[in-house]
């Protein structure tokens, strides 16, 4: 999308990202390599047609784009190939119904910037860490670690290059994971990250909750109590195991 000023044109890219990719025109499918830009292909899929004579300045609306070493260097490539400044992302990107679109961003996630005029990758800015202080809510976090414990069966299945497999686990690793999954913190959302699903989490008495980027789950226990909830996944062997 472009917008315009009297000092040039602004172009908005959005799509699907993680720290150093963009994905974008596959939706949650299996990306081509005509959909799935990184650092190391980023002048194999056409880019350099998308900036126009009066571009100032491209900004990629996804998850984590810009976060970490691969984020980093991305930028500092499209920077060089399009001549403009660049901009993505460190954190994850929420957008809202499409009945009043809405696009906002993760706490304390900032923008990545390269310009052509480098001659190095900016700084690496990480993603953000979970916010603290009063941004969870108690009450929220107990309700819903109270309703995991009530999970009698669960199932993970993995995204692999688009097509979801089922992780197997054992009786006493599924409920070491639930167990794992109760100790996350919970937040409501107003929106969905735009983000890759890294992995689809089946809990019986039955909700469903994505995995988007290795780091948060989104819409999955909504319905307990009537709002859109996610959370950040605790760092635990046993989550990092299964999801992986």
């Amino acid at each position: 999308m472009l917008t315009s000023e009297t000092r040039g044109t602004y172009l908005n890219i959005g799509g699907h990202g993680n720290e150093g990719l963009l994905e974008t025109g596959c939706g949650q499918a299996e990306a081509d390599e005509n959909s799935q830009v990184t650092y190391n292909n980023y002048d194999q899929n056409g880019l350099n047609e998308l900036r126009t004579r009066y571009t100032i300045l491209i900004s990629i609306h996804s998850c984590n784009t810009g976060a970490g070493n691969g984020g980093a260097l991305l930028l500092f490539n499209l920077a060089k190939l399009w001549k403009v400044p660049v901009r993505a992302r460190t954190g994850l990107t929420y957008t809202k119904s499409i009945h009043s679109p809405k696009v906002f961003y993760e706490k304390n996630s900032v923008w990545q910037l390269a310009t052509p005029d480098m001659l190095a990758p900016p700084p690496t800015i990480h993603a953000p860490s979970p916010p603290k202080n009063n941004f969870f809510s108690d009450e929220l976090n107990q309700t819903i670690s109270a309703s995991l414990q009530q999970v009698m069966r669960a199932q993970v299945f993995i995204n692999v290059n688009g097509v979801l497999k089922e992780k197997n686990m054992s009786n006493d690793t599924m409920r070491a994971f639930v167990d794992s999954l109760s100790q996350s913190l919970f937040f409501s959302s107003e929106g969905e990250p735009v983000g890759k699903i890294t992995a689809t989490i089946l809990l019986y008495w039955s909700h469903t909750a994505d995995v988007w980027n290795m780091e948060v789950c989104c819409n999955s226990f909504g319905s307990i109590i009537g709002r859109n909830i996610s959370c950040y996944l605790p760092d635990s062997p046993i989550l990092t195991h299964i999801l992986s």
